[in-house]
């Protein structure tokens, strides 16, 4: 082959090596298909709560002290405030210790998300093996908000949310998402081998060259 670096040595390299490239691109289509098959189902439920306004000269230096920053001025949006209560290593203690079978199941994995949505509302999301815990966890977030609020005094109004729409538990499992992965898998390994196969080849004719 004298295409050096040409479409056509490629082109050459990739007919030499087609049967090793597709054979490795087949295991792991194969193996791809057979993790989503066997993978465990998860279940979503999300909480949907309502903002209330933020007094015009909130405190939030408890918030910044809670948080682990001293000294730092929050100075945001109660959206913002929201969102870092939820996510807080405080808020995670309190789901375990209201929901001590959670240490009994490891294989729960607990996934917890709240988001905003720009329309005045955030979403408190909890993914997890069991449907009716999932939500039972996520509306336990919700109304933890005001229990963390009134101790630490983030801010005077009562209530900090309103719950909008109480999680439910999902009627069925999340999406597996069987044919992205596979496609990935496809994609990547077809990269990864071609690339070794051509840097193979590329390396075997320096040497040859050499001699």
């Amino acid at each position: 082959m004298s295409y050096d670096f040409s479409v056509l040595y490629y082109i050459d390299i990739f007919k030499k090596y087609r049967k090793k490239i597709l054979f490795f691109v087949v295991i792991a289509a194969c193996v791809a298909l057979l993790s989503g098959l066997f993978k465990k189902p998860v279940y979503t439920s999300r909480c949907s709560i309502l903002l209330t306004n933020i007094p015009s000269s909130p405190s939030l230096s408890n918030l910044s002290n809670f948080m682990g920053f001293p000294g730092f001025s929050f100075g945001g949006t109660l959206a913002n405030t929201i969102i870092s209560l939820v996510k807080s290593r405080r808020m995670s203690e309190d789901i375990y210790l209201n929901f001590p079978e959670l240490k009994r199941k490891p294989n729960f994995n607990l996934k917890l998300e709240v988001y905003d949505t720009t329309q005045g509302t955030l979403i408190i999301e909890v993914k997890g093996r069991e449907p009716r815990l999932a939500s039972d966890i996520a509306n336990f977030c919700a109304k933890n908000l005001d229990a963390i609020n009134a101790e630490l005094n983030i801010t005077s109004q009562r209530p900090m949310v309103n719950v909008l729409d109480q999680a439910i538990p999902a009627s069925g499992p999340d999406s597996r998402q069987i044919p992205k992965h596979i496609a990935i898998a496809v994609i990547f390994t077809f990269c990864t081998v071609s690339l070794f196969f051509f840097g193979t080849e590329y390396y075997e004719s320096l040497i040859n060259k050499r001699k």
